[in-house]
């Protein structure tokens, strides 16, 4: 068990100054560590890297920006000299893993720096999403406008035990065509957002379930994930996990068609009663994209209503529990099988700093963001001292990443990129 005294802030701009030096603390010793540590064999090794990328929005000359591009050169000449990429995206792969380190990592330094090296990558992996390669075996089946499977790559694609319909794992490919709309703005990739993004609208729109999948009929409502009656809600959150509700409003937002809009809400609207969960991170830093793109208060009066029994003055002790867990089978919003045992007071935790930095935002609570950031310094300072940076396992919810971007099932919140970022904006 490990215990922090939360530090008890005056101002925002006081907190979040306090919590930056936590972030930066933990780049420095990311860079000292892995200064001449040799690539990995593993896809994902750069994500943990984007748990601190932020930290160069208020230091753009930060030591940490050289290190990314060296991290970005390395791994791309690894995976070229062992062969695990071809025409600038893996042999084969399944389309989680394989879009991560594009989506991601280089999607986010290309935002940062916008190095032409960095873009060349992004667009060398999304060229293949829409059959844009003459080098690359067809992905997308226009006709159907599915993809045929879940495991894809500049060999191709090949069935395997996956199901047998696109399920929302395959937002990756509407979310990395985006990002290459973003950079250079060709139709192309808009064209076919709009047109797969448009069936997945549709679907969700459809029934009176949301689906678990798509086909080329239209909707998949089967197999149940869970027999329980909170079936929708777990067929929200996987949508919200695989980044669908940003998805969907980056698409209205270039197109104004509201079917993407009405199909990002009807997956907020499953998951709103979800909000008084403390693991609720993910959920509150969709809320907050959607206020952004829509400049819409649908959510507001919910959000504050979830904290408004709250009392966050009163924590004095963040625990961190590492105990094992041994439910591997475990369903719900922000959770996972390796999820950490956060605890206040050495009690069951009661606030999320994300939830709380949102409810500040939205009620302009200077005080109550000062108590998110403080909670946010406690959560980053304990996983440096319980949990690995990451660079190994980024879908793993038990390292200094996970806390600070947000584990595989959180959408990319977590303290540094939901607290510190938006809040010392907001609190300038």
């Amino acid at each position: 068990m490990f215990h922090y005294k939360l530090a008890r802030h005056q101002d925002p701009r006081e907190a979040g100054k306090y919590l930056l030096r936590e972030v930066s603390a933990w780049t420095n010793d990311c860079i000292r560590r892995y200064a001449d540590a040799p690539p990995l064999d593993t896809p994902d090794q750069a994500i943990y890297a984007t748990g601190w990328l932020p930290l160069l929005y208020f230091e753009p000359t930060h030591p940490g920006a050289h290190f990314l591009l060296k991290i970005r050169d390395q791994v791309a000449r690894h995976f070229k000299e062992t062969e695990a990429w071809r025409h600038g995206y893996w042999r084969m792969a399944d389309v989680t893993s394989g879009m991560q380190h594009f989506e991601i990592f280089l999607a986010q330094l290309a935002r940062l720096d916008g190095d032409m090296a960095t873009i060349g990558q992004v667009l060398d992996a999304a060229e293949h999403i829409g059959n844009w390669s003459e080098n690359v075996r067809p992905w997308y089946d226009e006709e159907t406008a599915c993809f045929p499977s879940h495991t894809l790559g500049a060999e191709g694609f090949s069935h395997d035990s996956f199901p047998s319909y696109n399920t929302p794992a395959h937002f990756h490919l509407i979310n990395l065509a985006l990002v290459a709309y973003r950079i250079n703005q060709s139709e192309r990739y808009a064209k076919f957002a709009i047109a797969y993004g448009g069936r997945w609208a549709d679907a969700i729109l459809m029934g009176d379930m949301l689906p678990v999948g798509l086909d080329a009929k239209g909707p998949v409502y089967e197999p149940r994930i869970a027999n329980d009656s909170r079936e929708n809600v777990h067929r929200a959150e996987a949508l919200l996990a695989e980044d669908a509700i940003q998805a969907l409003l980056k698409i209205w937002n270039i197109s104004r068609d509201d079917r993407f809009r009405d199909a990002a809400e009807r997956i907020l609207d499953t998951l709103m009663p979800e909000l008084l969960d403390p693991d609720a991170g993910g959920l509150a830093g969709a809320i907050r994209f959607y206020r952004r793109m829509t400049r819409a208060n649908r959510y507001d009066s919910q959000v504050l209503d979830s904290v408004s029994h709250l009392l966050p003055d009163a924590v004095e002790v963040i625990d961190l529990d590492v105990a094992p867990i041994f439910d591997t089978d475990i369903l719900g919003l922000g959770k996972c099988a390796d999820l950490p045992h956060w605890k206040e007071d050495g009690q069951i935790r009661q606030h999320n700093p994300i939830v709380l930095g949102l409810a500040a935002e939205i009620s302009n609570n200077a005080h109550l963001a000062t108590i998110s950031l403080d909670l946010a310094t406690a959560y980053l300072s304990l996983a440096q001292r319980a949990f690995s940076d990451g660079r190994e396992d980024s879908d793993s919810a038990r390292t200094v990443s996970a806390v600070a971007r947000g584990h595989a099932r959180d959408n990319g919140a977590g303290v540094v990129t939901e607290v510190l970022v938006p809040l010392m904006a907001r609190f300038k």
